[in-house]
């Protein structure tokens, strides 16, 4: 296991000391708590953290070490290439989604919402209009009409209440049909 100062890690991995400093202070590659760096732990680490463009082409003559790789010291985030990925596929769902809402399929939140609030007013006050059907029942009923015919006046009334509440949400959602 090789450890050495930042300015050895630097020649080792043939980058500047300034970028080993800077590397460090971004979390890209570990440092010891001396101060000093393990060079097996670091190359990891900028090997996952680092753009592969600005790598360096050669990173110098080193002998592959024998030591088990060390654990990635506390870098606090993804390999370059992990948030590349993650980033392309959050911009591929939101494509897909300004797509959807170009073509139709998808409508804003706001207006789903309105939408809701005025079909539950009409709804509501078509519930309301049953509470008239109580002096036909009661007339009926006075007639000796008996329940067969209140149950058709009953249905007639649920059924042109039922067109009623349909054709006003076909007109909210913007279904003319005439």
């Amino acid at each position: 296991m090789k450890i050495g100062t930042q300015a050895e890690y630097a020649r080792h991995a043939g980058i500047s000391k300034q970028a080993v400093g800077k590397a460090i202070r971004t979390g890209r590659i570990p440092r010891l708590p001396d101060g000093r760096i393990d060079f097996a732990a670091a190359d990891l680490a900028r090997e996952r953290n680092t753009d592969p463009a600005r790598r360096p082409l050669d990173p110098g003559p080193e002998a592959p070490s024998t030591d088990p790789p060390q654990p990635e010291v506390a870098s606090g985030g993804l390999s370059f290439t992990d948030a590349r990925t993650a980033r392309e596929a959050y911009q591929a769902k939101l494509s897909k989604l300004d797509y959807e809402t170009k073509i139709g399929l998808l409508i804003p939140r706001r207006e789903v919402e309105d939408a809701m609030v005025a079909a539950g007013r009409l709804i509501r006050q078509e519930m309301e209009g049953l509470l008239d059907l109580a002096d036909e029942v009661v007339s009926i009923c006075a007639a000796d009409g008996g329940v067969a015919e209140v149950r058709q006046v009953i249905k007639a009334r649920v059924t042109a209440m039922q067109q009623k509440t349909a054709d006003a949400l076909a007109r909210l959602g913007g279904e003319d049909d005439g």
